[in-house]
């Protein structure tokens, strides 16, 4: 499961790796810490209404405005596609809603570039 990562991701706990499909089996794992993530030139206690935060967690990976299901591209290590269906809120997202393709690349347990923008880890919006 970690022969494709850097080394610097594959000492991390496995029970850091986070499940991104709902825990079916064969589920996609992505290698970043669970938490919140933002463009990487924004503090963490500066996001504005209109920054972009997505949150990593048990769940997947979600924006206040999507949901988001991810799964490896093939040949392409530690990148990823994300297929987001866009909701008024995040859990009820529906199949009619408009699908977006992102990819994800992550660059280490805390960091990831999300369609070539950098983005990062924060503890908390007031970090």
């Amino acid at each position: 499961m970690t022969g494709n990562l850097p080394r610097s991701l594959r000492a991390m706990p496995l029970a850091a790796m986070l499940v991104l499909t709902g825990g079916a089996a064969g589920a996609t794992t992505l290698p970043l810490e669970p938490g919140l993530y933002l463009p990487a030139n924004v503090r963490c206690g500066n996001a504005s209404a209109e920054t972009e935060v997505f949150n990593i967690d048990s769940r997947g990976v979600s924006t206040s405005r999507m949901t988001c299901t991810v799964a490896p591209q093939a040949g392409r290590p530690n990148s990823f596609e994300a297929t987001c269906r866009e909701g008024d809120e995040a859990d009820i997202a529906t199949t009619n809603a408009p699908v977006i393709k992102r990819v994800i690349r992550v660059l280490s347990p805390r960091t990831m570039t999300l369609d070539g923008e950098n983005y990062r880890f924060c503890q908390a919006l007031d970090d």
